[in-house]
């Protein structure tokens, strides 16, 4: 598998700006990642190299994780689907999401994945601990022509699952499918030997 990595030793986000390698960019923020139009990346918020959310119902990571939340409901979601979605690493769902991404373009129902960007010193808060991250380089959507929205069956047809609110469907930019996460997220069907594949191929240009 031939994919483009694109490896950023530090950066931040800061008040709508990616701050890299001393140079500002304009950021795009969402409540699973943000996207850097200049630099075609969309990168995921992260703790201690697992995704994070920055919805405000989104529960503490450590109560969630030791098994105090079982049986609840946060938000729209089980106790159950926010510890699988937060115990992911940003890794991993950058894989997940450069396969969807691949077949959906394919499809021409999406933007084109470009590659896979690496950042191995993140932070997004004033003070906290940095952590690595991971998303994917993509088209910009905006400067996509115009098309008629995708309809739900041709999104399955593509080989992806809908996200678990259907937000890949309802939220289209110009008629491209272009949000991928959630908590149940959009995921690419029977896709796990790519995403091992793509995992493979990151973990041998970034650790060592």
């Amino acid at each position: 598998m031939n994919i483009k990595i694109l490896q950023l030793n530090k950066a931040r986000l800061c008040m709508g700006l990616f701050l890299c390698d001393g140079r500002p960019f304009r950021a795009h923020t969402g409540m699973w990642n943000f996207y850097v139009p200049a630099l075609k990346i969309k990168l995921a918020y992260s703790q201690n190299g697992k995704l994070q959310c920055l919805h405000k119902v989104t529960p503490p990571f450590a109560e969630l994780m030791r098994g105090s939340l079982d049986g609840k409901r946060i938000g729209r979601y089980s106790a159950d689907e926010w510890k699988q979605a937060l115990g992911k690493s940003t890794r991993r769902r950058a894989a997940e999401n450069y396969v969807a991404a691949y077949r959906l373009h394919l499809a021409e129902l999406g933007p084109k994945p470009l590659g896979i960007c690496y950042v191995s010193n993140f932070s997004y808060k004033f003070s906290g601990d940095k952590s690595e991250t991971t998303g994917i380089m993509v088209e910009d959507i905006r400067r996509l022509a115009p098309k008629k929205n995708a309809t739900e069956e041709e999104i399955i047809a593509a080989g992806v699952t809908l996200d678990g609110l259907k937000s890949c469907f309802r939220q289209q930019i110009n008629g491209y499918v272009s949000d991928l996460n959630s908590v149940v997220g959009v995921m690419p069907v029977d896709a796990e030997q790519e995403i091992e594949e793509i995992l493979s191929l990151l973990a041998a240009q970034v650790d060592h």
